[in-house]
C-alpha cells in the first residue's frame, strides 16, 4: 500500500487513529537480534486519507534490554539511525509505543535469535593486496531459518592477533575491504561489531611478505597445464586461470587482476563474456588469428614492474556448428520456490580442422517464458541461472539462442516447474516438496590450511516423479564446534569449510537446515562428519 508522506492538518482534516506495521505485522512482529528493522507509523486520518510519519512520533520501548527505538541521536556505523527504526538488542520480548498528536498505538515484538559470521576465514593473502570481508547474520525465525549479508550494518576493524602494537592489515570501518601491508608479515584479527547489540564476530586473516616471481596461464578446468595457443571454432568462448607463484611458495588467482589485449579484435577479445574469458568473434573466418598479451601492473606508480605470461595465440578453426546438436540441461527440472538451477547449452562444431564439443553456456542468449515465475541471467559470471519466484509458481520453458546465424532455426527450449503446476483457475496441483537433504565433498577430511566445499542436495517429489536439485546456496550452514572447523555461509563462499585448529584428529558435524514455511512446514537437515587433520595426512606434509 502507498502512503502519504502528510496529511490535510491545518484544513479541518486531522488524525483519527494511528497503527504500527513492523514487518508486515501490525500485532506480534517478530524482530531478530542485531538487524535494524523500519516500521511504518500509519496515520488514518478523518478525511479517510493514510500516511506514514514515523519519523514525527515519539517512540518508547518497554524494556531497552530487549528493544531500543531509536530517537535519531543513536549512532549508526554511516551516521545515525533514523528516528522510529527498531533496534534489537537480544532474544526476548517486549512492546513498544508510538505517541503522536495525542494518539497512541503500541506493538508486541518478539525478537528471535540471530548469529553473526565473519568470512573468509583463515585467508593467506600477500601484502599490498585487498580482501573484500563480509558478514553475515544467520536468522533463527519462528518460520524461516536464512542466511542475510550485514557487511555495511556493523564496524570493521583488525588487530594483531597476538597482541602487538603494528597489524599488517587495514580496513574500511563501514565496507569491509581490507588491505595487507606491504612489507609486514603477521596473522591479524579481523572483527566485526554491532554496537547496539554488543555483539561481535572475527576471523583470523595471515599476511605473507612474498614477492610475485611469475605468471602462468591455462584453461580454467585445467590451471596447472600452461598453454600458449587455442584452437577455436566461430562466436564460442573458453575461460582461462591465470595463476601467480610467489617465491615462498604461495600460489594465487590473478585471473580478474590481469589485463588482457588481443592485437586483432576481430578474431578474439578476452572479458566480453567474464573476467578471463577469451571469446571468438561472430564474423571471424576459418584460419584467421589473433594474438592475446596478458599482464600484471602490481603498482601503477611505478615504471617497469609489470609481470606476463607467454603470448597466446588464438586460430578460428574451420569447423561449423551443427545446429541441431545444441543441447539444454538439464531438459526437465523441478525446483523449490525462491531458490535457483544451473543451466548449460552444449554443441557440436564439425569440420575439417576436427569435431569439437563445447560447452557454449556464455555463447547463447538465455530467456524465460514467464519473467513471473522465474527469470536466467544473461550476466557475465551467472550466465544461465535461473531463478525462481517465492510466489508466482508454475511451469514455464527456457530458450537458448543463438545469436549468430549458425544456430537451428528453432532455439533448444527445456522445461522448469518452479514450486509447482498451475490450473487455469489458479490453483496449484502437483506441488513439489523436499523430502531429504544429503551432504556430499571431494573428501570428508580437512587439514589446516586447505579449503573444503560442500554440496547439500535436495531430493524433490511433486507426487509424479521424484529428482534432485542443488541447494547449497539455498540452506543454512553451521558447525558443531567452529573451534575446529568453520563453514560459511557468505555470499560467494557458501558452503566452503576451512579448519581453525592445529589439534590431530578432531571430528566435526557440519550441518545444512532447509526451513521455511511457506515452502514446506517441515525444517529438512543434513549433516556431515569431517575430521580435521587426520593424523595420517600430518604425518605425510612432515
Amino acid at each position: 500500500m502507498g502512503l502519504a508522506a502528510c496529511g490535510g492538518i491545518g484544513d479541518g482534516v486531522g488524525p483519527a487513529a494511528i497503527e504500527i506495521r513492523l514487518n508486515s505485522a501490525t500485532e506480534d512482529a517478530e524482530v531478530f537480534a542485531c538487524l535494524a528493522a523500519s516500521p511504518q507509523l500509519v496515520v488514518t486520518f478523518t478525511d479517510g486519507q493514510l500516511g506514514d510519519f514515523v519519523r514525527r512520533a515519539t517512540w518508547s520501548s518497554s524494556d531497552e534490554s530487549v528493544v531500543i527505538v531509536s530517537d535519531g541521536t543513536l549512532a549508526a556505523p554511516n551516521g545515525f539511525y533514523l528516528t522510529g527504526v527498531v533496534l534489537p538488542v537480544s532474544e526476548g520480548t517486549a512492546t513498544i509505543r508510538a505517541d503522536y498528536v495525542g494518539l497512541s498505538a503500541e506493538i508486541d515484538v518478539t525478537v528471535s535469535p540471530t548469529r553473526l559470521e565473519v568470512s573468509p576465514v583463515e585467508r593467506r593473502v600477500i601484502g599490498g593486496s585487498q580482501l573484500t570481508m563480509r558478514a553475515t547474520a544467520i536468522l533463527e525465525g519462528r518460520d524461516a531459518v536464512r542466511a542475510l549479508d550485514l557487511t555495511s550494518d556493523g564496524i570493521w576493524s583488525t588487530a594483531d592477533a597476538a597482541g602487538g602494537e603494528q597489524a599488517a592489515t587495514s580496513i574500511n570501518s563501514v565496507t569491509g575491504v581490507l588491505l595487507a601491508e606491504r612489507g609486514i608479515a603477521g596473522t591479524d584479527t579481523v572483527n566485526y561489531r554491532v554496537d547496539f547489540c554488543n555483539r561481535e564476530a572475527s576471523a583470523p586473516i595471515t599476511v605473507l611478505d612474498q614477492q610475485l616471481l611469475d605468471l602462468t596461464v591455462g584453461l580454467a578446468d585445467d590451471p596447472d597445464t600452461p598453454i600458449t595457443s587455442l584452437l577455436l571454432p566461430e562466436d564460442v568462448s573458453v575461460p582461462l586461470a591465470v595463476t601467480g607463484h610467489y617465491d615462498g611458495g604461495h600460489t594465487q588467482s590473478f585471473t580478474s587482476a590481469v589485463t588482457i589485449v588481443s592485437d586483432n579484435a576481430a578474431v578474439a577479445l578476452a572479458g566480453l563474456r567474464g573476467a578471463g574469458v577469451v571469446s571468438t568473434i561472430i564474423g571471424a573466418e576459418p584460419g584467421d588469428s589473433a594474438t592475446l598479451s596478458i599482464s600484471y601492473d602490481p603498482d601503477s606508480t611505478v615504471e617497469g614492474d609489470e609481470l606476463g605470461t607467454d603470448p597466446i595465440v588464438v586460430t578460428v578453426a574451420d569447423a561449423p556448428l551443427v545446429p541441431e546438436s545444441l543441447v539444454i540441461s538439464p531438459a526437465d527440472a523441478l525446483i523449490l520456490p525462491a531458490t535457483g538451477l544451473s543451466y548449460t547449452v552444449s554443441g557440436l562444431f564439425s569440420g575439417p580442422d576436427g569435431d569439437f564439443a563445447r560447452d557454449m553456456t556464455r555463447d547463447v542468449l538465455w530467456s524465460s517464458s514467464n519473467l513471473l515465475t522465474a527469470s536466467v541471467s544473461n550476466v557475465n559470471g551467472s550466465r544461465g541461472f535461473a531463478i525462481g519466484s517465492g510466489t508466482v509458481l508454475g511451469k514455464l520453458t527456457v530458450a537458448a539462442t543463438r545469436l549468430n546465424d549458425d544456430g537451428p532455426d528453432t532455439a533448444p527450449v527445456a522445461n522448469l516447474t518452479v514450486g509447482a503446476e498451475v490450473d487455469e483457475d489458479g490453483e496449484r496441483f502437483n506441488v513439489i516438496g523436499l523430502n531429504a537433504l544429503t551432504i556430499s565433498a571431494e573428501d570428508n577430511t580437512l587439514v589446516r590450511g586447505e579449503r573444503l566445499r560442500l554440496k547439500a542436495i535436495g531430493e524433490l517429489d511433486n507426487g509424479l516423479i521424484t529428482t534432485a536439485q542443488d541447494l547449497s546456496l539455498s540452506v543454512v550452514w553451521s558447525s558443531s564446534d567452529e573451534t575446529v572447523a568453520r563453514v560459511a555461509n557468505g555470499a560467494s563462499l557458501k558452503g566452503e569449510v576451512v579448519v581453525v585448529t592445529d589439534e590431530v584428529d578432531r571430528e566435526v558435524t557440519l550441518r545444512a537446515d532447509y526451513f521455511i514455511t511457506d515452502v514446506q512446514e517441515q525444517p529438512v537437515f543434513a549433516e556431515f562428519v569431517l575430521t580435521a587433520n587426520p593424523g595420517e595426512m600430518n604425518d605425510a606434509a612432515r
